[in-house]
């Protein structure tokens, strides 16, 4: 008898665990876990990211067809299948968040463009007919006192 044989009886004759389900109310149980999770951490327009960045955007839909299609599974799917695929989608979450976090932390260490201006400032704009076509002056700042 071969090694390979030896090795096959042992693993016919060990009982195995049926891997566990979860059924449909399990399913949601842990969804609803995982977005409390997701918006505990969510900065508000962070999703808006999905419409920029495209790798991002098929890994999101991609792990959120995963889901549905595990939810989906005659029986329901295996424990371990669904948190594998929770996780998988918690995950490009958190990376989508964290990514318009450093976007907004980015734009705020830039420096304004446009400083305040005083309040007695007055800005002059003019139009120009003088070619019979409408144009803009430059505009001239101008101080005012009252």
């Amino acid at each position: 008898m071969s090694y390979l044989d030896l090795a096959r009886r042992l693993r016919e004759s060990e009982p195995t665990e049926p891997a566990s389900r979860f059924d449909l109310a399990d399913c949601l149980a842990l969804l609803d876990d995982m977005h409390a999770g997701i918006r505990a951490e969510y900065v508000p327009g962070a999703l808006a990211l999905l419409d920029t960045d495209p790798d991002l955007a098929r890994r999101f839909h991609a792990t959120e067809d995963r889901i549905d299609g595990l939810a989906r599974v005659a029986g329901g799917p295996t424990e371990a299948d669904f948190r594998t695929a929770i996780e998988a989608h918690a995950a490009v979450w958190r990376e989508l968040v964290a990514r318009y976090r450093a976007h907004k932390e980015r734009q705020a260490e830039k420096a304004d463009p446009m400083p305040e201006l005083p309040e007695d400032t007055v800005l002059a704009v003019g139009v120009s007919y003088g070619d019979r076509e409408p144009g803009t002056w430059d505009v001239v700042r101008q101080g005012r006192k009252r």
